[in-house]
């Protein structure tokens, strides 16, 4: 897919997260504990305005400096709508190639990595908003195909490496080869390598082989997707314990988010952030993932439920409020975005 054709499904994307959500805008989001869907759509308003700042000036921007969506519901609509159109403008009219600051643990600091983050962060939760709608209505759409194979490189490579460190992982063992039944997208991971694990592109022998559609895969990546979804070779284990790879929160100090639930993130050193509720969307609150000094960079998830890996979501890595970067074990991101999951965004 071209770097235009994917801004292409990405306007899309963001247009029918605002639809359905305005359908009923105190709707639950079950995919994203805590939130209704107007908390899902100031919640990436917010990131959409966090990333045109950070492609227009090349720089880290403090997740402090994120924009407050605005509490009447019908300025929010136009304050996201305004800040979608805005967000892919700059993306368009920026070369890929360009230089820009990004929390990407493989240290790619380009353009495209933006255009890639927010692709799969707006596909993930129109997927969401839907899904809280089909309870009503017909079922959500799938990702699109080529958006949900770029998703499942960046979980492999940026966030997975990280979420397999944490502590009392069981039954993630072994090799694992995911295979997709509609496109070219295949990928082989050691699970048993952990913080050091490498995501191989191709097809390889593993313990356990997982077939599904581009959709189907990462929807279960994050947690938002079950395993009889799946066509699975190979012990079942890897599949239905996929759920442990989740952040761990943490008490949540008291909330300066105007009622908006926190979200996930980690400051350098592993103590809690100051974001508003998974993937960035208001304010901050401590919390810490896993015990490990790794941030998202959506925002601080504290609060009784873990929140889902997303991505995620927005993920792996948030900017700090100071320069200084926190990363997991061997350097790399451990926790993607948004809403609860084995992991963002």
């Amino acid at each position: 897919m071209s770097e235009f054709d994917i801004l292409t499904v990405t306007a899309a994307d963001g247009q029918d997260l605002l639809t359905v959500a305005q359908s009923d805008c105190s709707r639950p989001v079950q995919d994203c504990p805590g939130w209704n869907a107007a908390d899902l759509v100031g919640h990436m308003g917010a990131i959409l305005g966090w990333i045109a700042t950070i492609v227009t000036s090349g720089q880290a921007v403090p997740r402090r400096d994120r924009e407050t969506p605005p509490a009447d519901r019908d300025t929010l609509a136009a304050w996201y709508r305004a800040h979608l159109n805005r967000t892919l403008s700059i993306l368009t009219a920026t070369p890929p190639e360009s230089r820009a600051w990004t929390f990407s643990s493989n240290g790619d600091q380009r353009v495209s990595w933006w255009r890639r983050r927010l692709a799969v962060e707006l596909a993930i939760h129109r997927w969401d908003a839907q899904h809280a709608a089909s309870l009503d209505a017909k079922a959500p759409a799938p990702l699109d195909g080529h958006v949900a194979a770029a998703g499942i490189e960046e979980f492999l490579t940026e966030f997975l490496p990280g979420l397999l460190s944490q502590p009392d992982t069981v039954g993630l063992t072994g090799s694992l080869h995911l295979h997709a039944t509609d496109g070219t997208s295949e990928w082989w991971i050691n699970l048993d390598e952990r913080a050091s694990a490498v995501a191989v592109p191709g097809h390889r022998k593993a313990d356990t082989a997982i077939r599904a559609t581009r959709s189907n895969l990462l929807l279960w990546l994050t947690n938002r997707q079950r395993p009889d979804a799946l066509e699975i070779s190979g012990p079942p284990e890897v599949a239905e314990r996929w759920t442990q790879l989740r952040r761990l929160p943490t008490p949540a100090a008291t909330s300066r988010c105007q009622g908006r639930s926190p979200l996930p993130a980690v400051e350098p050193g592993g103590q809690g952030g100051e974001y508003c509720r998974q993937c960035c969307r208001g304010e901050h609150h401590p919390g810490q993932l896993a015990g490990r000094g790794l941030a998202d960079h959506h925002g601080a998830f504290a609060g009784p439920q873990p929140a889902r890996l997303d991505g995620i979501g927005p993920g792996g890595r948030t900017p700090p409020d100071t320069d200084e970067q926190a990363v997991g074990p061997a350097g790399r991101a451990a926790v993607p975005g948004p809403c609860r999951g084995p992991a963002p965004s």
